[in-house]
């Protein structure tokens, strides 16, 4: 019965996930409409400078927040609460440089302060190290509590803007009520968790000093990732950059399938002693196997889909939307072997190398194919950074998971079995 704490976390990550997909896309699809894509354009643009604001200023807590509390979750609170106003002060701090840079580089001075108002906004969300924590500890289910009452919230709040016709500038309100409820909620937890609050100051010395090469990673991983935020942004503007987001929402919508389901088979492969490399396998099967599906639709019924969706302003995007189908189950796969190379100390500068040689092919596909074929280009530009990161580049790279065998080992029929009939009793 012990094992089946597996299958509860991964049913409350899906729970969780599950709510945010249904409730979320209806919700997106209808504020999409009545923004139209310059706007939405716009408000992905800001929402991509938030993420950058909120991995600087997180500094690697989704490696070292995760592995701490699998192994120590004392040691992972104290991170926590000993880190919040340093990573509050650098959040603010990058928003300010980030829209100091806008500002010079366009002299818009209305774009500039609604883009510094919606980075702002997201704080508390880039705030929540704390998810890693509960995930960490199969605690799935309190992101997923915190989660159902936030986006209910900020969700409600959109579709009353929207009857009520107001201005743009209005749709700022939801972030910032999203990621307060889920600070609170989150913060008011990890209290209950461990009632002793000594001085805990010595901690942030060694969040920072462990969480380095995580920070590099995530920030790498982020450029490459959300390059072609920018790529678009610079070349084709924000009405394509509007219809690529609306494309990459739909893309991104059913993720948390795979996502789910790789996280809480990794965490059982990495607290076991036996040989990891088939946990690392099944891993990354399962979430292959249950995608399938999911990428045939999108081939094949992609116009239908992003018709109805977002209507015939964003139709252009149809072309793109497989693409990114299949790029972002490669996303969840590069996420899931990351956490796996991370367990090994001496692996971590390897880590590093890799990111930053994924993020300079990103940079460069990104813009060479999106300025010679436009939002096209940059879903192929994704797909193959995502396809190399994956494979290529974790077999030349990495020393310390052989991933040419964790990769054959998924064609292993009889040893998954035999591991998932161990495993999952």
């Amino acid at each position: 019965m012990v094992n089946n704490k597996y299958i509860k976390n991964t049913l409350w990550l899906i729970a969780d996930k599950f709510f945010l997909l249904i409730g979320g896309l209806i919700v997106t699809t209808i504020v999409s409409r009545y923004l139209g894509p310059e706007k939405l354009g716009q408000f992905s643009f800001g929402i991509f400078i938030a993420g950058v604001c909120s991995v600087v200023s997180q500094f690697g807590a989704s490696q070292i927040i995760f592995q701490t509390s699998i192994k120590n979750n004392s040691r992972s609170l104290k991170y926590i609460r000993s880190t919040v106003w340093y990573r509050v002060s650098i959040y603010l701090l990058c928003s300010v440089i980030f829209s100091i840079c806008y500002y010079l580089f366009t002299n818009d001075e209305s774009v500039t302060v609604f883009l510094f108002s919606l980075v702002v906004s997201n704080l508390f969300i880039g705030l929540d190290i704390m998810q890693y924590h509960f995930n960490g500890r199969l605690k799935s289910k309190e992101n997923t509590k915190a989660s159902l009452l936030s986006k209910t919230v900020s969700m409600s709040v959109r579709l009353i803007l929207v009857n009520s016709e107001l201005d743009a500038f209005y749709f700022i309100i939801p972030f910032f009520l999203d990621g307060i409820i889920l600070y609170i909620y989150k913060f008011k937890v990890i209290n209950e968790e461990e009632k002793k609050k000594k001085d805990q100051s010595v901690y942030v010395k060694f969040y920072f000093k462990e969480g380095l090469p995580f920070f590099f990673i995530s920030a790498l991983v982020v450029i490459y990732s959300q390059v072609n935020i920018s790529s678009i942004a610079y070349w084709e503007g924000f009405e394509s950059l509007g219809i690529y987001s609306a494309m990459m929402s739909l893309a991104l919508a059913w993720t948390f399938i795979p996502s789910s389901i790789g996280i809480s088979i990794l965490t059982k492969a990495l607290e076991g002693k036996d040989n990891k490399n088939i946990g690392f396998s099944v891993s990354l099967l399962i979430p292959i196997l249950v995608s399938l599906p999911i990428i045939m639709f999108s081939f094949l019924f992609s116009n239908e889909i992003v018709e109805h969706a977002f209507g015939i302003a964003y139709l252009e995007g149809a072309s793109v939307l497989p693409i990114l189908v299949v790029a972002n189950l490669f996303s969840v796969l590069v996420f899931l072997s990351n956490r796996q190379i991370g367990l090994f100390q001496n692996s971590r500068n390897r880590l590093v190398i890799k990111s930053f040689t994924v993020s300079i092919l990103a940079v460069a596909l990104s813009y060479a194919l999106t300025e010679n074929y436009g939002i096209r280009g940059a879903g192929f530009a994704y797909l193959i950074t995502e396809l190399l990161a994956f494979s290529i580049l974790n077999y030349i790279l990495i020393k310390e998971v052989d991933y040419v065998k964790v990769h054959i080992g998924m064609l292993n029929i009889k040893e998954i079995k035999s591991y998932l009939k161990k495993e999952l009793k």
